[in-house]
This record gives C-alpha cells, structure tokens and sequence, in this order.
C-alpha cells in the first residue's frame, strides 16, 4: 500500500519550489495532510535558491532516489513510479519550457539484488529500459555512503524497515544536507522521535522529513483533512473503521514481515512513548465538548456491519499529530479521534483477541520476541511468515479445533456452519 507515496511527491515536492512561502515558522517534520494541505519555510531565499538550481541544472543529479528498492515495498514503489510519476512529472512543467524526464535512481545495500528488481520492474512494465536507471550502494552503518546517497538527490523514498533500528541515520542525513524525506513508517516511537530531534536542523536547511506516506497513514490522515474540508463548521470527532479484504484466490502470508517486525518491537517499547511526547507536544490540548463516546473493545457497528476492535496501528497517532499542528500553529480546533478495524465475524473476532494476548505477552520479553520473529506463521496463524509456503494444514487444524470448542461452550450452532464451510 505503498501507491501514493510517488504521486504525492511528484505533484507537491515540486509545486513547492515555485509556490510563495509563508514567513512564518513551522514544523518541518511534518504528517502527509498537513504537508499537502499548504507548504511554507523558514527562509523563501533556501527555496529561491534551490529553484534556481533546478533551472539551472546544478545541484543534486537525481530528483528522487528509492532506497531499499531491492525489498518488499521497494519493487512496488519503483514499478508505480515508472508508470505513473514520470508522466505527471511531464505534465506539471508547463507547455513554456522543454520537458525533461524525471531522474531517479535506486538505493540499497546489494548492487546484485538492485540490478535483479530493476530487470523485474522491466518485465511488468513495458517499454521500461533498466538499464539506464543507476544504482547506489548504501548501508546505514556506514555514514559515507549514506551522506553520498543524500547529496545526490533532491528527494528520498526511504523503503527501508523496520525504521526503529535503520531509520535515524538516514533521517539525520537528509536533514544535515538539506534533502527532502519521505517514509512509510507506521511506527509512532520512530516518528515522533525524528521530529524531536531533528525538526529545528530541518527547518535550518529549508528541508521537509515527511512520515506515513504509506498505508500507515495517508488514507486516514487524508480522510480526515476531506472531512474538514467538507463540513460546514468545526468538526467535533473523527471515528475511522479498517477494513481488510484478501482475495481467497491469492493463498499466501498477507502481513509484510517488516511491518510485523515493527509491530512486535513498537509493542514492546510502547512505554517509550509517554515521555516522548511529554517533550514533544507539552501544551495539552482542550477538553472538547460534547465527549466522544467510548466504545466497547469488541463491538458490532450496525453503520460498517461488522465486529470491530480498536485499531493497533499508527492512525490514531498520526492523525492526533495533524490535530497538534491545526491547533497550536493554525489555532484551529481539534477533533476528537477513535480508531477501530473492521472483522468479518465474530469468531474471526475473538480468534484475533487470543492472537493477541499471546502476541502481547510474549513481545514484553527478549525470549518470546525471539521466537515470535522465528516462527511468525506459527504466532499469527499464517498471517505472516518469511517464506512464500505458510502452514495452511496448522491453521486449518486451529480452526477446526475453534469451531468444537464454540459449538460446545457457546452453543452457536451458526458458527459452526461458517467455519466449516
């Protein structure tokens, strides 16, 4: 669910360094909306300056540079951009001067693997000629490499996860340098932690660390932005429902191991957010009137039509963050905000809560995260795993097992009949 990431760069990275900037300060770690929703810097002279390079020709050699091209989410991100963003890159220069193609290149640690997914890419998508796309070698552990990536380029997708152990270096960099950042992160402790530390040196250099440009968390921050944008007067709460639909033709993990990485390690230190943000936001915001009514953890929702579970993810987070930004720079009220996921049945309900009980317990400690990251088709009942081949007889003995068990206790002679259909 990476998509918007290179559409949302092209159309507003660029339109940046022509637009007026407001004098006035802001944050330059900043969420998707409130970073497409108005641009502004600290110094209109670093964006004249950066307009004319472009004009020019000087400067960084690639527009935009994918690091981690060769991963999960990089492959994605590099055949989208060769569909799509080289011909709105076109499009958006006007009719006044000669249009130039968009430069772009890859970044990863292995030139092998890079070269393989490019060769892919060019299998998917035809017309589309790898062989002119450069490739760049870089590790996070090694600050040369890192700071030659960043100097080349004018913007940077980093695909590269989990962020809580690879992120940073590549956020310091890109701040040091002046090059503009875009992430998929879905993890609030790496997010905020960035801002924390390094949204003032961004701000010097007229740069923009732009986080959660993926699945987590362009749909719900974008939503709410069109809710706000549609109403008449000042919104009072926001509820968002997740729904997941697999096609049950496609058998297959349908969790990214990456992301279940994050999750494991997010839950685990999830103690560290409260100082974070004691540092980070120490204004509170307003008690808000008329209350958001608190729904019970497992409640069916006759308005989506299905069991729902508050969300664990990192749209709550991101979109609390976009509020801060409205009230204490734009003085604007903020909106009151719940989170839920969306399951099909009940029985898919309650197996989800066992899942995470054991889940839950066992990332608190060094062994049981150990084993979770081992056997994560084990842990999450196929959900996820490192292989392609998951362990579809487990998880179809796990349901059978379920469907005695409820039929027995509860007595839910209909449930019976969906699971073994």
């Amino acid at each position: 669910m990476t998509f918007p990431v290179s559409r949302y760069l092209a159309l507003k990275i660029y339109q940046s360094y022509t637009k007026q900037s407001s004098n006035k300060q802001r944050s330059h770690y900043v969420e998707p909306s409130s970073f497409i929703t108005s641009i502004f810097s600290s110094s209109f002279k670093k964006w004249q300056d950066t307009a004319l390079r472009m004009v020019s020709g000087s400067g960084p050699t690639f527009d935009i540079v994918i690091f981690g091209a060769s991963g999960y989410t990089g492959q994605y991100v590099i055949e989208y951009l060769v569909r799509n963003v080289e011909d709105d890159f076109k499009k958006q220069q006007g009719s006044d001067q000669e249009p130039r193609k968009l430069k772009w290149a890859v970044a990863g640690r292995n030139k092998d693997k890079l070269a393989k997914v490019l060769m892919s890419a060019s299998l998917n998508v035809p017309g589309f000629d790898h062989s002119i796309i450069e490739l760049i070698v870089c590790d996070v552990k090694d600050e040369t490499s890192l700071k030659k990536m960043v100097t080349q380029t004018k913007v940077l997708l980093n695909c590269v996860g989990p962020y809580r152990f690879s992120g940073e270096p590549v956020v310091k960099a890109c701040a040091q340098y002046g090059t503009h950042y875009v992430d998929i992160s879905g993890e609030p402790q790496f997010l905020e932690t960035m801002q924390l530390k390094y949204n003032d040196q961004a701000a010097q250099n007229g740069t923009y660390i732009v986080g959660s440009c993926g699945f987590d968390s362009i749909p719900s921050d974008m939503g709410q932005v069109v809710v706000h944008r549609s109403m008449d007067g000042p919104v009072n709460t926001i509820e968002t429902y997740l729904k997941v639909d697999t096609p049950s033709d496609e058998p297959g993990p349908t969790i990214n191991f990456a992301t279940y990485q994050s999750a494991i390690y997010g839950y685990a230190m999830a103690d560290e957010l409260k100082p974070i943000r004691k540092a980070l936001f120490p204004q509170r915001l307003p008690n808000l009137k008329p209350k958001l009514p608190k729904r019970p953890a497992v409640h069916s929702n006759p308005l989506v039509k299905s069991w729902c579970l508050p969300f664990p993810g990192s749209d709550r987070s991101v979109m609390m963050r976009t509020q801060r930004g409205r009230y204490h720079e734009e003085n604007k009220r903020p909106v009151q905000i719940g989170s839920y996921v969306q399951f099909s049945s009940l029985f898919v309900t309650i197996m989800v809560i066992l899942v995470g009980i054991v889940f839950g317990v066992m990332a608190k400690f060094a062994l049981g995260r150990k084993l979770l990251e081992m056997f994560p088709g084990f842990f999450t009942l196929g959900a996820v795993s490192k292989q392609v081949c998951i362990l579809p007889f487990i998880i179809n003995i796990l349901k059978f097992i379920f469907s005695l068990i409820l039929d027995r206790v509860l007595r839910v002679e209909w449930l019976k009949i969906r699971i073994l259909s």
